[in-house]
């Protein structure tokens, strides 16, 4: 497969399409992702049958060898310009590996990819000799994932580690500093010493530096907290936490 942006949204939902979706997948996931003008047909034979008429075309399964099968039999009839959607109520980043790699979806060219927490929807068209290969797309989700990107698809490996311990410090250093409980506003406000107007100047650059230092650590650690990487390192920090304290 090959892959060719298009900067054009995928439809939310999939309307003026003949839907494939067999009796389990209709029963088990429903047919949220589609809209009022689809109509939804059982097989793969019916699906291809309608590729005469249809504006586009959409399948709704989770199993590769069924999606693959679907991509080698429609791709044989579809118009150049005519689209097809496969929608896979589960997330599985895997099956982009899978559906890259297989010969039957050498006649396509992936415009569009939308991933949610419930389910990630492919959109496609015959592919032209200027698409790009579909390795570049693996290879970004491979970069794009700390928590699923394997070190040995860099060949840099060590400036990658130093690059996370960074990150990770910077975690581990925003939590500490926002662990405390706010502390009481006193009833008086305490008076501040006197300062000219430079000084002034020069505290006021430097609390807009500090804020800003603040905001940058604070993205970084909502972004790590959550991954695998972000957990792991500070159950690592807890537990070492004592030693180093000794």
């Amino acid at each position: 497969m090959r892959i060719r942006p298009s900067g054009i949204p995928l439809p939310n939902p999939i309307d003026h399409a003949v839907v494939c979706a067999d009796d389990h997948h209709r029963a088990t996931y429903g047919l949220t992702a589609l809209g009022g003008t689809c109509s939804v047909v059982s097989t793969l034979s019916d699906l291809v049958a309608a590729a005469s008429t249809a504006e586009r075309l959409a399948l709704i399964d989770t199993r590769p060898e069924a999606i693959l099968d679907a991509c080698a039999l429609v791709g044989a009839v579809v118009a150049s310009d005519q689209p097809f959607h496969i929608i896979v109520p589960q997330v599985q980043v895997g099956l982009l590996d899978v559906l890259m790699d297989d010969v039957r979806t050498d006649v396509w060219a992936l415009t569009g990819l939308h991933c949610d927490a419930a389910s990630m929807h492919l959109e496609m068209v015959q592919s032209q000799e200027g698409d790009r290969a579909g390795a570049d797309l693996v290879a970004g989700l491979r970069w794009g994932s700390v928590s699923t990107w394997a070190s040995e698809a860099s060949p840099d490996v060590g400036e990658v580690s130093i690059l996370r311990g960074k990150l990770a410090s910077a975690l581990l250093l925003l939590r500490d500093l926002t662990a405390g409980e706010v502390a009481p506003t006193p009833d008086v406000a305490p008076v501040a010493p006197p300062l000219d107007l430079q000084a002034r100047k020069d505290l006021e650059n430097r609390v807009v530096t500090l804020q800003r230092k603040l905001d940058v650590l604070q993205r970084k650690y909502d972004a790590l907290a959550g991954s695998r990487l972000g957990r792991l390192t500070l159950a690592r920090w807890e537990r070492n936490r004592p030693k180093a304290a000794q």
